[in-house]
């Protein structure tokens, strides 16, 4: 009788034992699925979002802009582009290189005809660009500054604007700015920028 108690007692101990191990062998698994469960739930969500901003690397832009001179009656528009490397969603810098035909007096002794001339130039230029939030849409802060040889003038063009990302790397961009002028005879601001883009 004795023997059959303590044979009975073992095996209801043995028995919690098993089920012990197996609650705590089932624990991690299941703890392990919600994770990877919950990661993947986050990762859809943010994936979108991210693919939309600017990624780490290689970074292009293309942009049409126009200068209105606000004290004199001009108008000037071009067209620039700059290269250069992105170095995380919200950090780029590059180089670049603008086109703008500009319209300027003739001088008396030439023998141009008219009394206007007009004639394309390229200026270089620094670029530096900032995208302080890593949303789709997003507020950009731009500087350029680039040195226009012919008329020896330093171009420093702050602006902000707003950019729209369509796709992984691409993006629309408008912005206003203001831009200054310095050489050696005259410095100062004048005119106002508005410039629309693509980055890629």
């Amino acid at each position: 009788m004795k023997h059959a108690l303590l044979l009975s007692l073992l095996l209801t101990f043995s028995a919690t034992i098993v089920a012990q191990q197996d609650n705590q062998n089932e624990m991690p698994q299941s703890i392990e699925n919600q994770t990877q469960q919950d990661y993947q739930n986050v990762s859809s969500e943010q994936t979108p979002t991210i693919r939309k901003t600017p990624q780490k690397g290689y970074k292009g832009n293309v942009e049409l802009f126009a200068d209105m001179d606000v004290i004199q009656p001009m108008f000037f528009c071009g067209l620039s582009t700059s290269h250069g490397y992105q170095f995380s969603p919200k950090t780029f810098l590059g180089i670049g290189l603008a086109f703008m035909p500009v319209t300027v007096d003739a001088p008396q002794n030439s023998s141009w005809s008219a009394d206007i001339m007009t004639f394309p130039f390229l200026y270089p230029f620094a670029n530096f660009r900032l995208t302080p939030v890593t949303k789709q849409i997003t507020p950009v802060v731009d500087l350029k500054v680039g040195y226009i040889i012919p008329f020896n003038t330093l171009k420093i063009n702050p602006s902000v604007g707003v950019r729209l990302g369509l796709c992984r790397n691409f993006g629309i961009n408008l912005g206003v700015g203001v831009p200054l002028y310095v050489n050696s005879s005259f410095s100062g601001f004048g005119a106002v920028n508005i410039n629309l883009g693509i980055d890629f």
